[in-house]
């Protein structure tokens, strides 16, 4: 019988996707448990799954259930999507119930969903250091870039209304009537005396020049991207006059509850993007992050902030995005903001920022700044957007499609997602007994400045992604998993043949070695704190022509190399970027590492309140496939 109700709690409503011939994308299921506080079970709590894109975007998929009487819940997902899932009580009852936090799937495999009692908040929110003025007709919003979902506030005058429950690690934006930002702040107020003010004022003169030359760039647009919003929203500042520059304030960038005008945190250069006219999105570096208000402005007549956009990358460009021919209609794409050297000092700006926008009817984006063939643009593969593809077509893909330019130098370049790209499909087998690895994590590097992406198998370990038939670019694939690891370069010349069927390529394993990590941490410290571990290597003991790609009997098919083995040090740029690791609440962590001889970089840190631990340290490893032990000590920062 529980088994029946188990079935019955696990229908799904969700947002309906169909593909061309109306048939619905395959999903794969994930299944989970709701706990209380206490450990007991959680029966009746409502567990909703949402899409992870980006805040705000509309036709991300959602999927609800309901836990049984165990708590056990289940839920049939879209493959190769990752979702934010998280439980909350159900409507109407009279406490303030969620799971603590909200987790991945499938990434995190068996769910595990904790719940967390939560006081009633007040219902307003009091604004505090801005003036009457500039808060007339202001808007208010809160983001939870973990749900990917942004909720409307009413905002009245200097109190903004609050919902019942505000989800941890949730943003309060207020913006003025204009658009321009006034203010982002953390909710919950863990003061809890519920006012919250901006930081200092932080005025500064940003100047955009042409480099090499210096010429100043006017009409710019200066935008900010807030770090927490990962880029899911963009607000305009200001624009450059005839000779470049702007002035604009960052007090919104420091916001503090209770703040009495002390200054905040140091705000981040890749947060802030000039948007210049036939040129490419360009990252602004600080000449000087002193704060100042209006007086010490007027009296500082230099340029605080520059951007320099490349030379180089200044032609205009028109992409136009079609499926068989028919253009991409309001699909969502996203835009990267490079990073280069400042011609002053040659030194390094910023790793880049990324901003969507969405096209138009005729499926074109002016652009400018992308080189062919080793850059482009990621498009979301929305529910429209599937639509237009065949049958299959979109199947398991991740839900950003990397798209590199084709080469040719052509100034209005044409990327057609059916006639244009091939569909690869990995299956990723186990070391052991070549089993299907499921829930793998690989990481797919096809160069140029969108560098990698994140893929998960499904159930059938199978990894999916759409290549460029024709590009000279190199197409490398990592992974690293408790089951196995390998790190591997698809042939070019293997996208080209074969018509429009999928290339299939088995991708078997090697062996892993396992390393349990200790971290020795202070008696006091609240055991049940996360702890972050990452793990890195510089160093192999190997033939080092073994670091470049060879050919390998498994890469074959009949006469036909699929694929190429990378040498040790392939291993190293992954490992590098790789989440080995994750988080773990218990006394020491299990990792697995490739079974190579070679000396590896462990990192462990923890926060609790306002205070940091970390800890760093090295080991040989010899690559036995037996489980070896490492103690890491933290240290108070």
């Amino acid at each position: 019988m529980s088994m029946l109700r188990a079935t019955l709690l696990a229908t799904i409503l969700c947002i309906p996707l169909h593909t061309q011939d109306g048939t619905a994308p395959s999903r794969t299921r994930s299944s989970g448990i709701a706990k209380l506080a206490d450990g007991k079970p959680w029966s009746g709590a409502s567990i909703i799954a949402r899409e992870s894109v980006a805040a705000g975007v509309e036709g991300l998929d959602e999927a609800r259930t309901t836990s049984d009487e165990d708590g056990r819940f289940a839920l049939e997902l879209l493959e190769g999507r990752e979702y934010a899932v998280w439980a909350e009580a159900p409507a109407g009852e009279a406490r303030v119930r969620c799971s603590t936090e909200a987790i991945s799937a499938p990434r995190a495999g068996r769910l595990e969903l904790v719940a967390a009692d939560e006081p009633r908040r007040p219902s307003t929110l009091t604004v505090v250091g801005i003036d009457a003025e500039r808060l007339a007709g202001a808007r208010a919003s809160l983001c939870e870039p973990a749900l990917s979902r942004v909720q409307p506030l009413v905002c009245e005058g200097e109190r903004i209304r609050l919902p019942a429950r505000i989800p941890v690690r949730s943003l309060l934006v207020l913006q003025d009537r204009s658009g321009v930002p006034l203010l982002f702040a953390d909710l919950p107020d863990d003061d809890e005396d519920h006012r919250v003010s901006p930081g200092a004022e932080r005025w500064n003169r940003v100047r955009v020049l042409d480099a090499p030359g210096g010429r100043p760039i006017a009409g710019a647009r200066i935008l900010c991207l807030h770090e927490e919003l990962q880029a899911e929203m963009e607000f305009e500042l200001a624009r450059t006059d005839a000779e470049g520059r702007a002035v604009i304030d960052l007090a919104f960038g420091f916001p503090t509850f209770d703040d009495d005008g002390a200054d905040g945190e140091q705000y981040l250069a890749a947060q802030l993007v000039a948007v210049c006219p036939g040129r490419h999105l360009g990252l602004i570096a600080f000449e000087s992050d002193e704060p100042r208000d209006a007086a010490a402005l007027a009296a500082d007549a230099g340029d605080h902030l520059l951007c320099h956009p490349p030379e180089p990358q200044s032609e205009q460009k028109r992409v136009v995005l079609l499926a068989d021919g028919k253009p991409l209609a309001g699909a969502l794409v996203k835009l990267q903001a490079t990073a280069w050297n400042c011609p002053e000092d040659d030194s390094f700006v910023g790793s880049g920022q990324s901003i969507l926008r969405r096209l138009g009817a005729d499926g074109a984006l002016e652009l400018a700044g992308l080189l062919d063939g080793g850059d482009g643009i990621a498009v979301f593969l929305d529910a429209n957007l599937r639509a237009l593809l065949p049958k299959g077509r979109a199947e398991g893909l991740a839900t950003w499609l990397e798209l590199p330019l084709p080469g040719g130098g052509t100034d209005s370049p044409t990327i057609d997602l059916v006639r244009d790209l091939r569909r690869v499909e990995f299956r990723l087998l186990a070391a052991a007994d070549k089993s299907p690895v499921e829930h793998a994590t690989a990481l797919f590097a096809t160069g140029g400045h969108h560098g990698t992406k994140w893929l998960r198998s499904d159930r059938l370990g199978r990894v999916r992604t759409l290549l460029p038939r024709a590009s000279a670019t190199p197409f490398r694939m990592g992974v690293i998993d408790a089951r196995g690891w390998r790190m591997v370069e698809l042939v070019p010349a293997a996208l080209a043949a074969g018509g429009d069927s999928a290339l299939l390529v088995d991708l078997p394993l090697r062996a892993c070695s396992p390393l349990r990590v200790v971290p020795k941490l202070p008696a006091d410290l609240d055991r049940r704190e996360s702890i972050w571990f990452s793990f890195s290597t510089d160093s192999f003991d190997g033939d080092p022509e073994a670091e470049q790609a060879q050919p390998v009997a498994d890469g074959r098919r009949g006469d036909q190399q699929l694929f190429l083995e990378l040498g040790p040090l392939a291993t190293v740029s992954f490992a590098s970027q790789f989440p080995l690791g994750g988080e773990s609440a218990e006394a020491s962590f299990l990792a697995h590492l490739p079974a190579i001889p070679a000396r590896w970089s462990v990192s462990a840190m923890l926060s609790q309140g306002e205070e940091f631990w970390s800890g760093r340290g090295e080991l040989e490893l010899e690559g036995k496939l037996t489980e070896e032990s490492f103690e890491l000590e933290l240290e108070r920062q």
